[in-house]
């Protein structure tokens, strides 16, 4: 049921709002990010994606004057490290800090109903994503206790034409190849799982918890291009991947990674950058123009001189904003 004020409505999302939220995320995204697009398809596809639910876990601000001008979504998808996640984003023209209040308030309500089904025992937090220069939002978020508690940096290369590629200079022994879905995922969970362990929000998982994790991220996603799936290998041995797509947001002319990680004994011998440099070069054969990845600040000594040596810059900072909804219980000894 929807909530009233002034001269603005809060109710659930209906699928055909889709074209007017992406309207408003991209308004956003161009405010915040440059150039950022979401398609009215890709907005349908976030709201029926597995373990989402358009009634209970979204939001949208309408003006009576001028229709949709903010939109929230709830997410509990990361439920397994109780994390809970709060999205928002307001029309550039709209975002009167009375309106965000509201749909902060909804978000904060959501999130206690979804405490409730979370078993006693690990620590449940409620976080937020924000653009360092959007001071409206890190206003409020201070003003309702959370703290800053994650950066991380967008890098970006401009891609030229497409020509004569240059085969990136492997290590010795090393060989890359693309990933099998119905074979691959096993080695790939093994290799993200030691890579990113000491990372900030590390989740240790079972190597079949992490595969169902990413059959459902496949399945969710039909962007998602294996293609550019790599992996790198020693023999059999799989021990460094890099996970991108080379139609990131549903534009075919921008690339992006997910992930980078090479096993700790093989650090520090060039397989990250072969691997990333092998990945450019497979995004600039497809005409992609474009690649973006997402560094955490925690890491950033090596990881962003890796990526400046390809030809990568940063663009923007996120920061993430954490309040904590109930502490982690002792286990007695």
């Amino acid at each position: 049921m929807g909530s009233r004020s002034a001269a603005y409505t809060i109710r659930p999302a209906d699928l055909a709002d889709a074209a007017a939220v992406a309207a408003v995320w991209n308004a956003w995204g161009l405010a915040f990010r440059g150039d950022e697009k979401t398609t009215e398809d890709q907005v349908r596809r976030n709201w029926q994606r597995s373990g989402v639910d358009i009634e209970t876990d979204t939001r949208v601000a309408q003006l009576e004057a001028r229709g949709i001008i903010g939109c929230a979504v709830f997410s509990d998808s990361f439920w397994d490290y109780a994390r809970l996640r709060g999205s928002i984003y307001m029309h550039p023209n709209h975002a009167d800090p009375v309106v965000e209040r509201d749909l902060l308030n909804w978000i904060d309500q959501r999130a206690a109903l979804a405490l409730r089904s979370i078993p006693a025992g690990p620590r449940v937090a409620l976080s937020h994503l924000a653009m360092a220069q959007d001071a409206q939002r890190r206003a409020l978020l201070v003003e309702r206790g959370y703290a800053v508690v994650h950066h991380a940096i967008r890098m970006h290369v401009t891609l030229p034409r497409p020509g004569q590629e240059d085969e990136p200079c492997l290590p010795a022994g090393i060989s890359i190849r693309s990933c099998d879905r119905g074979s691959d995922l096993p080695a790939v969970s093994a290799v993200v799982q030691e890579a990113f362990r000491g990372h900030w929000g590390f989740v240790e998982r079972s190597t079949e918890e992490d595969v169902a994790r990413y059959e459902r991220w496949l399945d969710d996603d039909p962007g998602i291009d294996m293609g550019v799936w790599h992996l790198a290998c020693r023999g059999r041995d799989v021990v460094g991947v890099c996970l991108g797509t080379s139609r990131f947001s549903g534009d075919p002319r921008k690339a992006y990674v997910f992930t980078l990680g090479v096993r700790d004994a093989w650090r520090k011998k060039g397989i990250g950058r072969a691997l990333l440099s092998h990945a450019i070069a497979v995004f600039r054969k497809r005409g992609c123009a474009s690649v973006d990845l997402d560094v955490d600040t925690a890491n950033l000594t090596g990881a962003v001189r890796l990526y400046e040596s390809v030809g990568m810059q940063p663009r923007w900072q996120t920061d993430e904003y954490e309040r904590e909804l109930r502490a982690a219980e002792s286990t007695p000894n």
